[in-house]
Formats: structure tokens, C-alpha cells, sequence
């Protein structure tokens, strides 16, 4: 099950190589994720878990990861990476900011540089990543953000594994 734990952290690592998602998600135009300013915003951010903490009452954006392992046989598994993306609905629209030439609001405009930079990964399994059915808007129990769940499946190996805790 070492997925549950890795998968998270590979997806945020590949988000923070896209420099559009990373200025969408911070608010930061042309952000360099290797600024101190930019990769503490990122960290305000993100979550390597289903959870928004703190955020939830800033006019801030947010990227949530979770996993799901369905073991199919005792050979192979399916993991389910879900990502949550919501945006308070005053940073909507990207009018003005600096961000040109990005048409859209920005929720949709981060699905849509999450999918550049997830689909088809083969760092994370047997063969490709796939998304996973279909992009459905979600409630999270604020009127104030717009959010949207995101699901990419890919297939792993369902070995067990030998560890020995000290």
C-alpha cells in the first residue's frame, strides 16, 4: 500500500514543475516554485490528504490529493487519485491579474493544466495514467468556493511486501 503514502507527494511534485498551475493555484504570476514566497503559498495551498485547513476561510485556492486502492486480484490493483480543486468564487476571474493569455476562469484553467500535467504520467504504475470517468462539479459545504474532483485511475502491481518496523 506504499501508494496511499507516495502517490500524493509524486502528484504534487509533477503540479509544482507546471509554472501555469503553480501561478494559478498561488495567485502569483509567473511563479518560480523555487522562490521562498511562492513555495510557502504553495504549501498554504496544497494538501497531500482530502482536507482543506485554514484555507477554507481565505479567498484562496486549494489542491487536495487523495488515493483509493482496489485490489482487483492478489497479482494486480487499481489506485484511484482524486484530486480536489476549489477556488473562492471572488478569484474566479483572472481579468487583470497578469495572467495573459489564459481565456476561462482559473478552477477550470487549473483542471485544465492539471490534466497537462498528470494524463498519461508513467511514473506511477503499470503502463499510463488515465482520468478516470468524468470531472464533476462537488460540494464542499461553502458557498463561497467553486470546486470540482478530478480522478485519474492507473494500475499497479499488488505485491506484498516484507517490512520490518524498529
Amino acid at each position: 500500500m506504499d501508494e496511499i503514502v507516495t502517490y500524493p507527494q509524486k502528484v504534487l511534485k509533477l503540479l509544482s514543475q507546471n509554472k501555469t498551475f503553480v501561478s494559478l493555484l498561488t495567485n502569483i504570476p509567473n511563479a518560480n516554485i523555487e522562490d521562498a514566497d511562492v513555495e510557502t503559498e504553495w504549501d498554504l495551498c496544497t494538501n497531500d490528504f482530502n482536507y482543506v485547513e485554514g484555507i477554507i476561510i481565505e479567498t484562496k485556492s486549494f489542491c487536495c490529493i487523495d488515493t483509493e486502492v482496489d485490489v482487483v486480484s492478489d497479482e494486480i490493483k487499481e489506485v484511484i487519485i482524486s484530486i480536489l480543486i476549489g477556488v473562492h468564487k471572488s478569484s474566479m476571474s483572472l481579468k487583470g491579474l497578469g495572467f495573459t493569455g489564459i481565456m476561462g476562469n482559473r478552477r477550470d484553467n487549473l483542471i485544465r493544466e492539471l490534466d497537462y500535467s498528470l494524463r498519461n504520467a508513467r511514473d506511477f504504475g503499470i503502463g499510463k495514467m488515465t482520468l478516470n470517468g468524468r470531472i464533476s462539479p462537488i460540494d464542499i459545504g461553502s458557498k463561497e468556493f467553486v470546486c470540482k474532483l478530478i480522478e485519474y485511475k492507473v494500475t499497479n502491481f499488488a505485491q506484498a511486501r516484507d517490512i520490518q518496523h524498529v
